[in-house]
């Protein structure tokens, strides 16, 4: 029990820390944006940095929540829920992201279903994280480069 607090502990203090990190990167590409409308609206445009940075964040939760949670329920049935609810958000805030992401490098963000398919979606990741956006402003914002 004292192995998996100490853990847990590291892990939220990393989380923090990138948190942070990403906050830092993002607010200087988005003044004047608020939280919802940088991390729950699919309108805009991110570079691949913060992609990456906000993709291992949800990541890092998706992988040590319900190592948390399993501490604190001892039901089942109440742990696949909050797990199952859990997966969904964070998949959600994905797809958010990659919607984002393929507007950056000009593309519609109907795209984002692709990730939805096995071995399709580690290609679209790939071409997310290493493709450059374009460098000009496109029909879904200005340059997010030319921001910063």
């Amino acid at each position: 029990m004292m192995i998996i607090s100490f853990f847990t502990t590291i892990i939220f203090g990393l989380l923090i820390s990138l948190i942070a990190s990403v906050v830092g990167l993002s607010n200087s590409q988005n003044k004047g944006l608020n939280l919802t409308e940088k991390y729950l609206s699919p309108d805009g445009r991110i570079r691949r940095i913060v992609y990456a940075s906000r993709i291992i964040i949800l990541d890092i939760v998706c992988l040590t929540f319900p190592i948390i949670i399993a501490q604190y329920i001892n039901n089942d049935f109440a742990f696949k829920i909050i797990l199952i609810i859990t997966l969904i958000v964070i998949y959600g805030l994905t797809i958010i992201q990659s919607i984002k992401r393929l507007h950056d490098i000009g593309t519609k963000g109907w795209y984002a279903l692709l990730l939805f398919i096995p071995v399709i979606n580690i290609i679209l990741n790939l071409i997310l994280i290493f493709k450059d956006g374009e460098n000009k402003t496109n029909e879904y914002g200005q340059n997010p480069k030319s921001i910063a």
